[in-house]
Order: structure tokens, then sequence, then C-alpha cells
């Protein structure tokens, strides 16, 4: 099972977070999408999902982690290799769309936004195992 946005939060000494770390009230920060971060505190836990909510009473945010989704499959990762050309070309279908969203949740892919999509090293690595894994 894959875990979702998790690689996103950072300790406040910008370490990344684990999931053998996760307690509630812990702080963290969650990049913002627009060049900052949010501080969040961890406001609930269990087997399945961790919420995340912004301190920051003026700029309110929840960042939901899901502990237990499934990982991306090996087609699924041939198809982001088109996804990100058609997307990063504005002539993405919805369901490439939404393949990129899912791989940015589970750390495979950076979304900055329409047209600012890129592979990320986990991304990258998998990628090289599956096509490693299919030459042998």
């Amino acid at each position: 099972m894959a875990i979702t946005n998790l690689h996103k939060a950072k300790h406040l000494n910008k370490n990344p977070v684990s999931v053998e770390e996760l307690r509630i009230g812990m702080i963290v920060d969650f990049p913002s999408g627009m060049g900052g971060s949010f501080t969040c505190r961890l406001e609930s836990l269990d087997e399945d999902t961790a919420v995340f909510k912004s301190t920051m009473k003026d700029w309110p945010a929840t960042f939901i982690c899901k502990l237990n989704e499934p990982d991306l499959t090996p087609d699924e990762f041939k198809r982001l290799e088109q996804a990100l050309i058609d997307c990063g070309n504005l002539e993405g279908t919805p369901e490439q769309r939404n393949l990129m969203i899912r791989a940015g949740e589970l750390g495979y892919f950076e979304v900055r936004s329409t047209t600012q999509i890129y592979w990320t090293q986990k991304g990258l690595d998998a990628v090289k195992a599956i096509k490693e894994g299919e030459a042998a």
C-alpha cells in the first residue's frame, strides 16, 4: 500500500516526516503552492488517514494523508509518460489529469500548475525499475 501527501510534510527543521513519527498535535509545514508554506497541526489520526490543519487563522487549509492507498500499477506508470506530454501541451484528457493528480499525491510527480508538471526522483526511480523489469 502507498501513502498520499505525506511526502510534502516537513518538520520545522525541514526534515521529512515519516508515518512512524505521526502523533496528534505535532506541528509540520506543508507547501502552500504559492511559494511559502502552511504550518499545520496533526488534528486526527487513525490507521487509514492523517488530517493536518493550518495553525494560521487567516489562512485556513487542510491536508489529508491517506495511509493505505493502492499504489500505481506498471500500466499506469506507462500511461503517465504520455499524460505528462499531453497535459504539458494543454491537450490532456480528464482521465490523464486525474492520473497525474493521483501520481502527485503519491509523490511520483510534482504538480505546480496545469503546465508545470514533472517527475520526482521517486517517480523516475519507479519508472526505471519497471523498465529494467521488462528488459529482464
